[in-house]
């Protein structure tokens, strides 16, 4: 066994000579950026070795791939401030706000999950009807039939009716394509206020929370950071790929469900709020983002022809995938259209809706896949493609994501051709993104350096 230091992290970890460094790096939760699912192909996964020996592959003279190089002797590992991201990614606020976040919604959307506070009659030997019979009558009046529950409501319930006097609060989840409600859990008196939910956007480079208080709408937190899984591969594609390996499925999923439970951490944190107070966590991701999620098999995604696993996810309690919260904590995913057509744009379609009404629109979510949707009302056409790479400088020497230090606008001096940069964050250039691409290409044909054929 060697010992392998980590800079900038000054984090030492044991290991032994089988294992490859980005191998080590990925088991102590420190990140590469490995694109290619550490085949070697990429050469992103560069790092520097300060002191020791190793074997593997060196490139640009000085470093060495991550993914190809082993340790021979104790080392001293530098890793690249190109080779690393910033742990928070940059989301910087539009100047401008699209029409239709700046609508007025007459009335929010019923939430699926709901408290209903119910102060029952205690029973007489004149209404000596059983404890559920007494409820469901209740609950008639409210125009709620026959709500489905298990037998683990039953073994609780006449303990929780007794406990203060048969005041208790109903968790109730209602299902829109069943029509249909579910009686999650059942409480001894009022706890209606204790009522929140998380929304999740599960996006291939980031995650975007927000809690939410269920009983007004109102978001209290939100938090974002980047999916851990882009340390075993950039795109789904490479992530598919590390999928096959021993275990590879179930890293996968570990990494980001222990990534979402510590940002939902740190959002009650700020807000004083607890782990219990959370009732329903809303996922939405594209097809193989909820397939990894779930450990679900993704790999026939990129076989013709393409098929997932399901598209239709049935409710799941947070405890089933090793979420920490309380037994009743529902999860629910956002049902996706197709094999890359993915419940994330579905929930764009539905915040949006678009299909409710009648002027033609064109929805365009771009994210690292990339998807659309044409329609209104009466019809909905939509399309998919790898747009990250687009966007996150792929494919060019010095291209990054929008992290701090990227270069996000040029401006050319039309008769001395100097160029002037910004930066996110005005920070020192270590790369380019997207958007600085664009602004450099945009230039570079308006002062005549290039013409329309590039």
């Amino acid at each position: 066994m060697f010992k392998i230091k980590f800079l900038p992290y000054n984090l030492e970890v044991f290991a032994s000579p089988e294992e490859t460094i980005i191998e080590i790096a990925m088991r102590c939760g420190i990140h590469i950026n490995a694109s290619c699912g550490g085949a070697g192909a990429c050469n992103k996964c560069k790092i520097i070795i300060e002191e020791g020996k190793v074997k593997g592959e060196v490139i640009d003279n000085n470093f060495y791939k991550a993914c190809q190089t082993f340790p021979l002797s104790d080392l001293r590992v530098r890793i690249p401030v190109e080779s690393y991201i910033d742990k928070r990614a940059e989301f910087l606020k539009p100047k401008k706000k699209a029409s239709f976040l700046s609508k007025e919604i007459e009335k929010l959307p019923e939430p699926p999950f709901k408290k209903l506070y119910l102060k029952l009659q205690p029973p007489t030997i004149e209404e000596n009807f059983s404890d559920w019979i007494r409820i469901k009558y209740t609950l008639e009046k409210e125009k709620i039939l026959n709500p489905e529950l298990n037998i683990n409501i039953l073994r609780k319930l006449p303990y929780v009716l007794r406990e203060k006097n048969f005041e208790i609060t109903l968790n109730l989840y209602y299902d829109l394509r069943k029509d249909r409600y579910y009686l999650i859990d059942i409480e001894s008196g009022n706890k209606v206020s204790q009522n929140l939910g998380v929304a999740v956007d599960l996006g291939t480079t980031t995650l975007q929370l927000e809690l939410i208080d269920l009983n007004t709408g109102e978001v209290l937190a939100s938090i974002s950071d980047y999916n851990p899984q882009i340390s075993y591969g950039e795109d789904v594609i490479s992530r598919i790929e590390f999928a096959k390996r021993k275990d590879g499925l179930k890293i996968l999923a570990n990494s980001v469900k222990e990534k979402i439970g510590f940002l939902i951490d740190e959002m009650l944190k700020a807000t004083k709020k607890n782990f219990d107070s959370i009732n329903l966590i809303s996922v939405a991701g594209n097809t193989v983002m909820s397939h990894l999620f779930l450990e679900l098999e993704p790999k026939y995604l990129r076989e013709y022809p393409y098929t997932p696993v399901t598209t239709e996810f049935p409710l799941i309690f947070a405890k089933e995938l090793g979420l920490p919260f309380k037994d009743s904590t529902l999860i629910q995913l956002a049902p996706c259209k197709a094999s890359y057509m993915g419940g994330d744009i579905v929930a764009g379609i539905v915040a949006s809706r678009m299909a409710e009404e009648e002027p033609l629109t064109l929805f365009i979510d771009l994210g690292t896949n990339g998807e659309i949707v044409l329609g209104n009302r009466e019809f909905l056409i939509c399309a998919s493609c790898s747009a990250g790479p687009a966007f996150e400088g792929g494919g060019i020497k010095n291209g990054i994501r929008a992290v701090s230090g990227a270069i996000e606008a040029v401006n050319i001096d039309p008769i001395t051709f100097e160029p002037m940069i910004l930066t996110i964050n005005k920070k020192p250039p270590k790369g380019i993104c997207g958007s600085g691409i664009i602004s450099l290409l945009a230039n570079l044909f308006k002062v005549g350096i290039i013409d329309k054929a590039g």
